[in-house]
C-alpha cells in the first residue's frame, strides 16, 4: 500500500514507512534526517529524547524505538552520529582525531602527563587539553 510522507509529501510504501510511538508516521528518509538533526541540538543531549516531526504532536521517543525499521545503511549513518554525540558528552573518553580512523578510547582526567596521547588502533598522537 503507498502512502503519502506526512513531512515531503512524497509517495512511500510501507517498507519505507516509519511508525513513532506517537503512532504519527513518515518516510524513512525524512525521519533519518529528522533524527540526526535533533541528536546534534542540545536538548538531546540533556535527556535524549527525539520530538515527533509532527507539529501537533511533538511528543518524545527514543531512537532505539524505532531504530529497527529503518534500513541497515540508515541505521549505521544513525548509529554513528549517536555515537559521536555520546563521545563528545563524556568526559573520559576521547575519539581519535584521525579522520580515518573510528577508534575511541578512555583518557584517565584526574591525572596530568606531558606526553602526547596516542591512538592504540592507528598510532595518532596528540596533545589534550586536559594533560
Amino acid at each position: 500500500m503507498t502512502m503519502l510522507c506526512s513531512i515531503c509529501f512524497s509517495p512511500t510504501d510501507e517498507t519505507q514507512t516509519v511508525h513513532l510511538p506517537c503512532k504519527c508516521t513518515s518516510c524513512s528518509d525524512c525521519l533519518t534526517s529528522w533524527i540526526i538533526t535533533q541528536a546534534l541540538e542540545l536538548h538531546y543531549q540533556t535527556n535524549e529524547n527525539i520530538l515527533c516531526m509532527n507539529t501537533s504532536c511533538k511528543r518524545p521517543f527514543k531512537v532505539q524505538q524505532v531504530l529497527s525499521q529503518f534500513n541497515q545503511q540508515q541505521q549505521d549513518v544513525m548509529n554513528t552520529v549517536l555515537c559521536d554525540v555520546y563521545l563528545k558528552k563524556t568526559e573520559d573518553i576521547r575519539k581519535c582525531p584521525n579522520s580515518q580512523c573510528s577508534y575511541a578510547g578512555i583518557v584517565n582526567t584526574s591525572t596530568s602527563c606531558r606526553d602526547n596521547l596516542e591512538c592504540s588502533l592507528c598510532g595518532t598522537q596528540w596533545r589534550e587539553k586536559i594533560h
